[in-house]
């Protein structure tokens, strides 16, 4: 168990350079220089250019620019914003309670139902459940999340007026936007687990467990839904970033703040520090949770952590 940690962990910090060095790069590769931006086309001597460089450390080769950049985000320093001047970091953390609180909450909503709906269909295959539930689920993957936020505040909050379309507050503003992005991803789940555990369930150790007498509802919620379980946490692994890239349009359509409507009003200004330390900031929690998932493969199945 051990070495299977240590090679995730080695495995993350390889990507979360990768992550930094393809940011770095096509920070400079992109059109627009960031003492341009800053200046806004305002009149400024050559000396207050000179100084602007810098302070951004442009003047230096391109190979120090990376490592000092790399060094700087080691030490959790991602620059200031070239348009308030307020340090990248202390803006994203501002705004991260409200993201991740939203993307928590969306992936509790997307793992419970689409387990629960996965395991149904199942269970209960090529019955009328099964059916209504696949009609479900493909309903949730095929709408488009803006969408299916636009129809849940024209319901819940214009005609019933049961929870409020826009802003921050208590768990009652959560509730839409959350439900809006977790409805997508419990579909996809729901297919996942409902296809793994009806593979499962044509295995020679099902047949075995059955035929040495266990009760049905044992083998089916102990062995069979254990097995298919992997597919459906990789597919959890990867929801994460679905969720996130969803936040950006889910924000804006609530009104909400966050870390979406951070690298959307960044990407306007063309504020290139935010939407870098954005970026990284996102991958890492990406990369994180996929490390988690990882792990949780050798506490499912036992092969793992032989391997």
């Amino acid at each position: 168990m051990l070495k299977v940690i240590v090679n995730r962990l080695l495995v993350s910090v390889v990507v979360l350079l990768g992550t930094l060095t393809l940011v770095f790069s096509l920070l400079h590769l992109l059109p627009g220089d960031p003492v341009n931006i800053k200046i806004a086309g305002n009149p400024v001597s050559p000396e207050v250019v000179h100084n602007l460089r810098h302070e951004f450390g442009l003047d230096l080769p391109l190979y120090k620019q990376y490592f000092q950049y790399v060094g700087k985000v080691f030490h959790g320093d991602f620059g200031k914003s070239l348009v308030d001047n307020e340090a990248v970091m202390v803006k994203l953390m501002t705004q991260f309670p409200a993201t991740i609180s939203l993307t928590l909450l969306s992936m509790a909503i997307a793992i419970m139902l689409g387990v629960l709906l996965g395991v149904l269909s199942a269970v209960y295959r090529h019955r009328s459940l099964d059916h209504l539930i696949r009609l479900l689920s493909l309903f949730g993957i095929s709408m488009p999340t803006f969408w299916v936020a636009i129809l849940f505040v024209l319901i819940f909050s214009v005609h019933w007026q049961w929870l409020p379309a826009s802003g921050v507050g208590g768990f009652q503003y959560l509730i839409l936007p959350a439900a809006s992005m977790g409805i997508v991803g419990a579909g996809l789940i729901a297919r996942m687990v409902r296809g793994s555990m009806l593979e499962a369930i044509n295995e020679p150790f099902v047949r075995t467990l059955r035929a040495k007498g266990l009760p049905e509802r044992t083998v089916m919620y102990q062995h069979v839904l254990r097995n298919a379980l992997i597919p459906a946490v990789t597919m959890i692994g990867m929801l994460l970033g679905e969720l996130l890239a969803g936040a950006v349009v889910i924000e804006s359509v609530f009104a909400r703040q966050g870390i979406g409507r951070i690298i959307l009003d960044a990407i306007m200004a063309k504020d290139l520090p935010v939407v870098q330390g954005a970026i990284l900031l996102t991958a890492s929690l990406y990369i994180i949770v996929n490390l988690i998932v990882d792990l949780s493969y050798a506490i499912i199945d036992p092969r793992v952590r032989e391997t």
